[in-house]
């Protein structure tokens, strides 16, 4: 039975739902049947894994971080696509696409059905790529209404910059960086199209654009971004957090933040994968509990300076 260094025993849970994908649920034992469980629902990166969260070593800390304060993990990763060009069935490139946006709810309600704990989605964690599915359901989806929004270097907006074409239709440039998963033959094969007019028209009617909601789209509501700033691949600018927020910071809830880490990068280390007191104190306050307290102080008074000399002791004066 796995149990985080702090001592909480979890179960990891998995299943594959026809038609939908394949979902993974991991739960502190002690909570699996408490209904006012809080729960979190992940969204994972592009290649990520229906279970990243708890099974990606760099996750680690934030996986256990998260069970030891109580929360369940629910995640998955919706049906492959077809790799555009070749036809080759890619996992974990969905990219928004209709099939994502129905497929985590589902995944939500298929473990509410079995445990307590899964019931309540207090938390939409969004990484990379699952920045944009975090930020869609938060804003669309009458079931997460009220929950809060965990943005970890994610992807915050379609465009290269304020009201140009989507990534991935301009080259890549210093300012632009534009990862391997800005691709087209990504991007037409999530959203099933051939060119870059009909992406950015499918974009606009399935309204998963952001940076043209309206400025109050989140009144009230917490969201907190995690971002570094060596990250070439969902920088804050553009791709990050900045240009939505310019838009919506007036109107966020009071526990809203935003926590940069200086020289951190998307992977490896450091990054915002990293980031978990931050995290930690972002979920702390959305409950309603305590921060956890500063390590004390430890004061140390010399009363005396001495050397070892052969064996013993000797007082300096």
């Amino acid at each position: 039975m796995p149990t985080t260094p702090n001592g909480t025993v979890w179960t990891k849970r998995t299943a594959t739902i026809d038609g939908v994908g394949e979902t993974t649920f991991s739960c502190p034992d002690a909570k699996l049947s408490d209904p006012a469980t809080p729960a979190v629902l992940f969204f994972h990166g592009a290649g990520g894994t229906s279970d990243q969260m708890v099974a990606l070593p760099a996750f680690n800390g934030m996986r256990d971080m998260l069970l030891d304060e109580g929360l369940a993990i629910i995640e998955g990763d919706p049906l492959p696509i077809p790799f555009f060009g070749t036809g080759e069935l890619r996992p974990g490139q969905q990219w928004c696409n209709a099939q994502s946006r129905a497929a985590y709810p589902a995944f939500h309600q298929y473990w509410a059905a079995r445990h307590s704990a899964a019931n309540e989605v207090r938390f939409l964690f969004g990484r990379s790529m699952g920045g944009l599915l975090a930020l869609y359901l938060a804003a669309k989806h009458p079931s997460y209404a009220d929950a809060a929004v965990i943005s970890n270097s994610g992807v915050s907006t379609w465009r290269v910059g304020n009201n140009t074409p989507p990534v991935g239709s301009v080259p890549p440039v210093a300012e632009r960086s534009t990862s391997r998963h800005f691709t087209k033959e990504v991007l037409f094969g999530a959203w099933g199209v051939s060119d870059f007019a009909s992406l950015d028209a499918a974009l606009a009617d399935a309204d998963v654009l952001p940076e043209l909601w309206p400025e109050g789209v989140f009144a009230g509501r917490e969201v907190a971004f995690q971002y570094g700033t060596a990250d070439t691949t969902a920088p804050w600018f553009p791709r990050g957090g900045e240009a939505v927020l310019e838009r919506w910071s007036s109107s966020l809830g009071a526990l809203s933040r935003v926590d940069r880490l200086e020289g951190g990068m998307h992977g490896g280390s450091p990054s915002s994968y990293q980031q978990v007191p931050e995290v930690r104190a972002f979920v702390r306050e959305v409950l309603g509990e305590a921060p956890i307290p500063p390590a004390p102080t430890v004061y140390h008074r010399v009363i005396a300076h001495a050397t070892a000399i052969g064996g013993k002791l000797h007082r300096l004066t």
